[in-house]
């Protein structure tokens, strides 16, 4: 199974190699969000809001620990794949194939599909109770469709 961001062609171990080290860097960022947004709850429960939801305070510790041993496992994950240059090239060559990458976008597109109708239904009937609830989701999916065009388009002016 193909990741979110493994789709490339590369010509050698080395061109993927620095994918991979690119790849490694991003995870050392998500570790540095995962320890900020567990910081956040951490400071909410002690210096912030003492009226703040115990439950917000433990969904924002959860995503907080959830990214950091996430990106650990995946940075230790990577870092043996550089080691072992048998594993590099098949997986170089997973990244490069054409039914993966095919297999990987269907499946995107669907999840993104259940993601926005999602997003509709909890607006539609979250708003109900929260108004603010349904102005956030519908400025999510309003941000959605401005990305898709914008990068659409983007993408159709470079190829």
């Amino acid at each position: 199974m193909l990741g979110f961001f493994c789709r490339g062609t590369y010509t050698g171990n080395e061109e993927y190699r620095k994918m991979i080290q690119k790849r490694i860097r991003m995870w050392i960022w998500m570790i540095v969000a995962g320890i900020f947004t567990f910081a956040f709850a951490f400071m909410m429960q002690t210096y912030g809001k003492a009226d703040a939801q115990e439950e917000m305070i433990s969904l924002y510790e959860g995503f907080g620990v959830g990214l950091v041993g996430a990106s650990i496992a995946l940075i230790i994950k990577n870092k043996r794949l550089l080691k072992d240059e048998e594993k590099l090239r098949k997986a170089r060559i997973a990244a490069a194939d054409e039914r993966n990458a095919e297999i990987a976008a269907k499946a995107m597109r669907i999840a993104m599909i259940v993601l926005l109708v999602g997003i509709y239904f909890v607006m539609l009937i979250g708003g109900l109770w929260h108004p603010e609830l349904a102005w956030a989701l519908s400025d999510l999916i309003g941000l959605f469709l401005i990305a898709y065009v914008v990068a659409y388009k983007i993408i159709a002016g470079r190829m």
